[in-house]
C-alpha cells in the first residue's frame, strides 16, 4: 500500500508546509490571492511572462488538478509608480495581457490584475503602515534583527532593480516593501479572503508572526511555491 500523504505536504511544488485547515478550504472553491512582482530586467522592467509568474502558473495549475473548484486572483504588483519618476505602465500592462493567455492556454481560472487597479487608496494604507513600522522598530528588536540580517542581500537586488541603493535607502525600500505585504493581509481579511499563495520570501515572516505594533488578527493560510 503506497504511503498517504499528509496534509501538510499537499503539493509537489510547496516550500513550506500547509495547515491542516487548508485542504477543506480548497475543496469548497475558495479563491486564492497570488502576488507577483513585475518582469523586472537590470534597471527597469521588461514586458513579459516572468520565469516567477511561469512557477506560479505552474503551481496554480497543480492546485486546480486537484482542487477543481478553486480559482486564482494574480495581483501584478505596479507599486513602485510613486517613487519612479515618469513611471511607464505600459510594460507592466502587457505583462498583464501575456499572463491572462498563459491562463486560457493552461485552463486555470483565475483573472489578472494590477494592484491598481484592485486597490485604489493602495499607497495611501502603505505609508500608514510604513509609519507603523518606523515607529515601532525601536521597541521591537526582532524586526530591526530581522531587517538587519537581510539588508545587504536586498541592497544587492535593490541595486539591480532601481540602482546604486545605499544601505539607509535599502532600509526604507525594506520597510516599504514589509509595510506591502502586511496591507495586503489586511484587505484579504476585509474582503473575507483567506489563503495567499507566494513564492518564498523572507516577506512571508509577516504571515508567519505576530506584530505587537498590530491587533492580533486571524491569520492568513499560506501556500509557499
Amino acid at each position: 500500500m503506497g504511503k498517504m500523504k499528509c496534509a501538510n505536504q499537499l503539493f509537489s511544488f510547496q516550500k513550506r508546509d500547509t495547515s491542516s485547515r487548508l485542504p477543506k478550504m480548497l475543496e469548497t472553491g475558495i479563491q486564492i490571492f497570488v502576488p507577483l512582482c513585475p518582469d523586472y530586467v537590470t534597471g527597469g522592467i521588461a514586458n513579459g511572462v516572468s520565469s516567477l509568474m511561469v512557477s506560479a502558473l505552474d503551481a496554480a495549475h497543480e492546485i486546480q488538478s486537484s482542487y477543481p473548484r478553486t480559482s486564482f486572483l494574480f495581483l501584478i504588483a505596479d507599486t513602485e509608480e510613486d517613487i519612479f519618476e515618469g513611471f511607464d505602465r505600459q510594460p507592466i500592462e502587457i505583462s498583464r495581457n501575456k499572463l491572462t493567455r498563459e491562463l486560457e492556454k493552461l485552463s486555470i481560472t483565475g483573472k489578472v490584475y494590477l494592484f491598481s487597479e484592485s486597490f485604489p487608496n493602495w499607497h495611501i494604507r502603505q505609508y500608514e503602515m510604513e509609519k507603523k513600522i518606523r515607529d515601532a522598530l525601536a521597541t521591537t528588536p526582532d524586526l530591526d534583527r530581522f531587517l538587519s540580517q537581510n539588508q545587504e542581500r536586498r541592497r544587492g537586488m535593490y541595486s539591480r532593480q532601481y540602482g546604486e541603493c545605499s544601505m539607509y535607502q535599502t532600509r526604507i525600500l525594506q520597510i516599504r516593501h514589509y509595510a506591502q505585504y502586511l496591507v495586503l493581509q489586511d484587505i484579504m481579511r476585509e474582503q473575507n479572503q483567506w489563503v495567499l499563495m507566494n513564492y518564498q520570501t523572507e516577506n512571508l515572516r509577516t504571515v508567519t508572526k505576530y506584530h505587537p505594533f498590530l491587533p492580533e488578527r486571524r491569520k492568513l493560510e499560506l501556500i509557499v511555491y
